[in-house]
């Protein structure tokens, strides 16, 4: 591990410093400060993301490595060798399986990049096991932001819950087939 890099990562370094656990505890502040900007009657919607939030899975207890918070395409960099990551700010020690459902949420990407992964790691029972559940950690977090950044989405973000953690247990379903 680089000197310096040992240190707890795979957040999303423009929202919080540390793991996706530590993103979801931000998450967690971000919908608390906008509680007096919902509109009326959205209450009970900003409660069911506050309780999705609390209670949203950030990787505790999988397989660590060194680990970049965002491994998209807009950090990578095509060479003759293949692709290469670039902008390695807050990377260290994470979850490996959860700095990377940036990339396994895309529909274009995900498969691609599971089977390039798999050839040198081998999934856990746990990881797979896990992974829908990441998947909608990830999406929630997006979802929370656009919500922070315009409070009249509240009751539509809520109401998409359900449907979002299907769509994430069916991805994860695609994944592991790859």
């Amino acid at each position: 591990m680089p000197p310096g890099a040992d240190r707890p990562a795979g957040a999303l370094h423009h929202f919080a410093e540390g793991t996706l656990a530590d993103e979801l505890r931000a998450v967690g502040t971000w919908l608390d400060s906008i509680e007096a900007r919902v509109p009326d009657g959205a209450a009970p919607a900003l409660d069911a993301l506050r309780a999705s939030v609390a209670v949203a899975y950030g990787g505790d207890g999988l397989p660590e490595g060194f680990v970049h918070p965002d491994p998209v395409p807009k950090n990578m960099i095509v060479t003759a060798e293949g692709p290469v990551l670039v902008d390695w700010t807050s990377a260290g020690r994470g979850p490996r399986l959860a700095s990377m459902t940036l990339v396994l949420r895309s529909g274009w990407a995900a498969a691609p990049f599971m089977k390039g992964y798999a050839r040198v790691v081998s999934l856990t029972d746990d990881e797979r096991d896990r992974l829908p559940e990441l998947l909608f950690s990830r999406h929630l977090i997006g979802l929370a932001f656009r919500v922070c950044g315009d409070p009249a989405l509240t009751v539509g973000a809520a109401k998409k819950l359900t449907a979002l953690r299907r769509k994430c247990e069916a991805t994860a379903r695609d994944l592991a087939q790859v």
